[in-house]
């Protein structure tokens, strides 16, 4: 008997730019030594790998975890329920080993987990749960023999091959399925070979669509005997860490399923298709999915009490099935399906059609093939149309097209996230909609299924944590220290959605709090203070954050957490193995011996202008080292220094904000970031984290890094408002070696300091002009220009006044008269008209020609 049991994890809709960790080491390692007087200084545990990748369900079993900062793990947090961590021992700083069991249901397959100590969470790494026993391979073997339904673990370097024998009976089923990529260690690309007693070659595989670098085969045996099995690398690129599982025996392994999808409550007939030829191994059983179960799924196939160890990507919905007709051509309702209505096209023809939602499944099979189906819908509206196919493991790579009743192509789509196409637009309920759909690349064959679902848009928010370092896992976990708080940056992502959103989070630790603004409709990414009680217990959990967006017509849409963590990743911005995660990994961690915060703001940032904020450092008796402060989230065309040094001597340190004149009057969630700097001379400093105080300094392999936790002010908001001078300067000509006044008139409000002191800037070299001091009340300004003998000629259009002052305490300054034009001649050839206005070049020339008339 075959059935399928359901996994509720969800299947990746799609893949995003790529991340690796740089091979790299932080200078100053040999300080780890050295920590501040009465501070223990450790990083965040790193996990680097773990030996082995693969457990058994239902079993107890060890692994070893390599990386750094690992003496104070405390437990793994998997992410899915069904493996826990009964015990954790330490053998040094660079490895533990994690004891754990593997619940007898628990799900096939990779699950993601992270290691958590008192310093937080870990980098993400995958284990991988096999329904199989796992026996090393023999590296002093020549050919191992296998029983069937084993797990060989091993490795390869260089090009190693493997060999491993299976005793079969004719007829009996041999599968075997490489996990080398999936294992999310490195991009172990294999290939697997079967040969018969005779030694001849009966299958070679090396990417299997549904397994993606992944090889695998399923064959029926054509005799009695040893049959071997060979594995090795595609590119001869491993090295002595590259490991690889093998499941081998007789388990279905399709490497293709029709169809792809199928409608939540019903019963399905599905094909399983493992080999093609005199061999073939295909199978077709009618199942049942739970109603409960919907999107793209991972689903576990068993025959018998024989599972297939990788579970098998799935589409699943509530919509009416339709199928392919028999001719390849168009589209018929299938078995199982609900009779279409007949719609009524603009009283001129009856016609059938499916009506929205449904769920189209065909296959590409001949060259040249385009399949074609139609559709209506109940009401006018909006339509989304997406392609299931090369993420459930077909080669299809798809592009569609949508026509009206008159023949014209309304919306079409190539690739979206992946090679799956998804594309949006606009019905009438009066018109029938024709959908083509075709590879790309004029490809066909039994592997180039489809699912196409044809329904009302849905429309989503979602949140995550955009990736702080696009090469690293930096800042994809998020650690508070007792007493401190942590900068986070809250992403949301909306599908055809408008409105403020506003997030909450579930499931934080004891003494953790958090404060986040909304995020407003126009944007996409918000700081927000995670805060730690000097008294949280150093411990972690994996959060939930729900969003709620109000749209401007009331409707209340909700959301919640994803994200995407890259593990394995290749050339050309090419992903190969990823995790997708639905909470973040927050802790309260031990304490730093520093914190910081803003004076607060108490004066606008003006448009074109500047305002200095002073950020104070509180340092623990003895900790000597300087801090260096960032902001790191600012509006847009506002700025300041990349990074400013708050040295070890000094307690607070002024960040300068300029608003271009571009910027636009807002009201800012303001927060700054710092973290221990390296100091120039003192041998009790620690060394800080990589990137400006934008997170953790980055790990390669078998390197680590002695860093703090970067700690955050809290949440305060800035204003930037229009600025409240005005002013004007005429242009000005002169020549060489003269002197001349430059008078900028001025409108100034109010609220602008009661003294200021002007300045012109941008003046080109060799000429100079004092500052003047100015009062609120006056109407202008007036320069003494002095301009050397050899100042350069020409026309300088980019002067600007600038007035400077105290406000609030804060010194902010306002830019009047920007652009103001110097012209500059050579003794004798400046050009003035009788009131001393200097004339333009086409002026000057028509000038000449009167005076040569005269």
């Amino acid at each position: 008997m075959i059935y399928l049991s359901q996994s509720t994890s969800s299947y990746p809709l799609y893949t995003l730019a790529f991340m690796t960790p740089p091979l790299r080491i932080l200078v100053s390692f040999c300080m780890i030594a050295c920590c501040v007087i009465g501070h223990a200084i450790g990083g965040n545990p790193s996990l680097e790998l773990i030996t082995p990748t693969v457990g058994t369900r239902g079993s107890a079993f060890s692994v070893v975890a390599k990386g750094a900062f690992l003496k104070n793990v405390r437990s793994a947090v998997f992410y899915l329920p069904g493996i826990r961590c009964e015990k954790i021992e330490t053998t040094s700083d660079e490895e533990a080993t994690l004891h754990l069991v593997a619940d007898p249901r628990c799900k096939l397959g990779a699950h993601a987990f992270r290691l958590l100590g008192e310093n937080g969470f870990s980098e993400l790494r995958t284990l991988t749960i096999s329904p199989f026993p796992t026996v090393q391979e023999d590296k002093e073997a020549d050919k191992q023999q296998i029983q069937r339904n084993q797990t060989v673990l091993g490795t390869l370097e260089a090009d190693d091959v493997d060999y491993f024998q299976i005793q079969v009976k004719a007829g009996e089923r041999i599968s075997a399925e490489a996990v080398g990529v999936r294992l999310g260690v490195s991009l172990l690309d294999t290939t697997l070979a079967l040969r018969d007693p005779a030694g001849t070659v009966l299958k070679r595989v090396d990417d299997t669509p549904m397994l993606n670098q992944d090889p695998a085969f399923s064959i029926l045996a054509p005799a009695d005997g040893n049959y071997t099995i060979e594995i090795t690398t595609a590119g001869a690129n491993a090295d002595a860490e590259s490991q690889y599982a093998l499941h081998i025996g007789n388990f279905p392994r399709p490497y293709r399923v029709f169809p792809m999808g199928v409608r939540a409550g019903t019963e399905s007939d599905i094909t399983f298709t493992a080999s093609d030829g005199e061999a073939i191994d295909s199978f077709q059983k009618r199942m049942l999915f739970d109603s409960g179960l919907l999107g793209s799924r991972f689903v576990e196939l068993v025959e018998g009490d024989v599972y297939c160890p990788s579970p098998i990507p799935f589409r699943i919905n509530t919509f009416d099935p339709i199928f392919e007709a028999p001719e390849f051509s168009k589209s018929v309702i299938g078995s199982g399906a609900v009779p279409v209505s007949n719609v009524v096209v603009s009283n001129v023809v009856e016609k059938k059609a499916a009506m929205v939602p449904i769920a189209v499944h065909g296959v590409v099979r001949e060259a040249g093939e385009t399949d074609t189906f139609d559709f209506a819908v109940h009401e006018n509206g909006t339509v989304a149309l997406e392609v299931f196919a090369s993420r459930l493991g077909s080669l299809l790579d798809a592009v569609v097209e949508v026509r009206d009743q008159n023949g014209n192509v309304i919306s079409s789509g190539d690739d979206f996230d992946s090679h799956d196409t998804r594309t949006v637009f606009e019905t009438n309920a009066n018109d029938i909609y024709s959908v083509s759909v075709r590879d790309k690349r004029k490809n066909y064959g039994a592997a180039y299924s489809y699912c196409i679902e044809v329904a009302p848009l849905h429309k989503s928010v979602t949140t995550f944590l955009p990736r702080r370092n696009r090469l690293s896992q930096v800042g994809q976990t998020i650690a508070v220290p007792q007493g401190n708080r942590t900068l986070a940056f809250m992403g949301v992502r909306r599908d055809r959605l408008d409105g403020e959103i506003t997030m909450a989070f579930e499931g934080l630790t004891k003494g953790v709090a958090v404060d986040c603004p909304v995020v407003p409709k126009s944007q996409f990414v918000v700081p927000a203070v995670f805060t730690a009680d000097a008294v949280a217990p150093t411990a972690g959990s994996l959060v939930g954050v729900n969003a709620t967006l109000r749209s401007e017509t009331g409707t209340i849409e909700t959301g919640g957490f994803g994200q995407i963590v890259d593990l394995v990743n290749g050339p050309a911005d090419a992903i190969f193995q990823l995790s997708s995660v639905d909470r973040m990994a927050v802790a309260a961690v031990a304490s730093v011996p520093y914190s910081i915060e803003f004076v607060k703001p108490k004066s606008p940032l003006p448009v074109d202008g500047t305002l200095d904020i002073t950020i104070q450092v509180k340092r623990d008796a003895g900790f000597n080292a300087p801090i260096d402060v960032t902001l790191p989230l600012l509006p847009d065309w506002v700025d300041c220094p990349a990074k400013t040094r708050i040295p070890a001597d000094k307690d607070s340190g002024a960040v300068t904000l300029r608003a271009n004149m571009a910027a636009k009057p807002v009201n800012w969630p303001l927060v700054a970031e710092g973290i221990a700097g390296l100091a120039e001379s003192s041998s009790n400093s620690v060394p800080g984290g990589a990137g400006g105080g934008m997170g953790m300094g980055m790990r390669s392999r078998r390197q680590s890094a002695v860093s703090l936790t970067p700690v955050s002010t809290s949440l305060h908001w800035l204003v930037v408002s229009d600025s409240p001078v005005s002013g004007s300067i005429h242009s000005v000509s002169t020549e060489q070696g003269s002197k001349v006044e430059m008078v900028c008139q001025l409108e100034l409000s109010e609220s602008v300091p009661e003294r200021l002191v002007a300045t012109l800037e941008d003046l080109p070299n060799r000429v100079h002009a004092e500052a003047i001091e100015v009062s609120r009340t006056d109407k202008m300004a007036r320069f003494q220009l002095i301009i050397e003998a050899d100042a350069p000629i020409g026309t300088f259009d980019s002067v600007v006044c600038r007035l400077s002052g105290i406000l609030n305490d804060q010194k902010v300054s306002f830019c009047v008269a920007r652009n103001t034009k110097l012209i500059i001649a050579a003794p004798g050839a400046s050009q003035k008209d009788k009131t001393g206005r200097p004339l333009s070049p086409l002026e000057a020339l028509r000038l000449r020609k009167e005076q040569g008339n005269k």
